[in-house]
Order: C-alpha cells, then structure tokens, then sequence
C-alpha cells in the first residue's frame, strides 16, 4: 500500500497569519519569496542555529532566531508567493523589466505584458553615454554641431 503523507502542522494560513501578526507583512513576504514551497522544521533550541543555517542565511540572524523562538521544533509549511505577488516584490526592489525576466525566467515581452496587465510600467533601460564629447542638442544632431562651431 502507498505511503500517505500527513501533515502534522500549522496549516499554511494558520502559520502566514502568525508570522503577519507577531513579525509584520515585509517578514512574512521575505520569508515566502525566498523559502516559499518547502517543508521546513524550525530548529528546537533555536540557539544553535549556526550562522549558515539556511533560515540565517535567507532571512538574517535576528529575524531567524524570533521565528525559530516561536515555532520551536514545529514542522511548517511555507507557502510561495503568488505570480502576481512575485512581480510586485521585484518591481519593488527597483529591477528593470530584463531583470525581472532573468530572474522569473520568462522573457522581456513576458514581463512588460503581464506588468502592463497590473497597471505598471517600468521605464525602458538607459543606454550609457559614451565619453568623449558631449551630445549636441537640436533638431540636426552632431552634423548641425559640427556646421555651428566652423
């Protein structure tokens, strides 16, 4: 006979509420960006929790050791953030619409049309100036320059 698995824990929006009440929204939204999916135990005497235990690692020793402190030895779930809430998380660090692409592994058109479909746009990447000369303004460009200054 098939092996059942039976979750002995937090039901997922038990333990997202939790952490939402006692540690607020932005802890809760790191801690599904970056461990949203797995099954995870926290640590029983959450003083050992090394500097590279991954919970340190993902969330920082401070944020680590609160959590660790009240889910002591307790099997959880955590749950990934939404498609929608991906998008929004990077277009809030400030990432230019290729980056969102490289990191969600979907295309630049991906990105641009599925963020216009939230309402957002973000501005396309800058070309760097090459050194040297300045630009010259007006309607002729460097050509018109080049007349000017003879």
């Amino acid at each position: 006979m098939g092996r059942q698995t039976i979750h002995e824990y937090f039901e997922p929006d038990s333990f997202c509420r939790t952490v939402r009440d006692m540690f607020g929204a932005e802890l809760l939204r790191q801690l599904r960006l970056k461990l949203g999916g797995l099954d995870i135990r926290f640590p029983k005497p959450p003083s050992v929790m090394a500097d590279d235990h991954f919970l340190v690692v993902a969330l920082g020793s401070e944020s680590a050791h609160k959590l660790a402190q009240v889910f002591s030895d307790e099997p959880v779930y955590i749950p990934k953030l939404s498609l929608e809430e991906r998008y929004l998380t990077l277009v809030d660090e400030g990432l230019t619409t290729r980056e969102i692409a490289q990191r969600l592994d979907k295309s630049e058109r991906q990105v641009r049309r599925y963020l216009s479909g939230l309402g957002i746009k973000i501005s396309p990447l800058q070309r760097p100036r090459k050194a040297g000369r300045p630009r010259a303004s007006g309607q002729f460009g460097e050509a018109h320059a080049l007349i000017a200054a003879e």
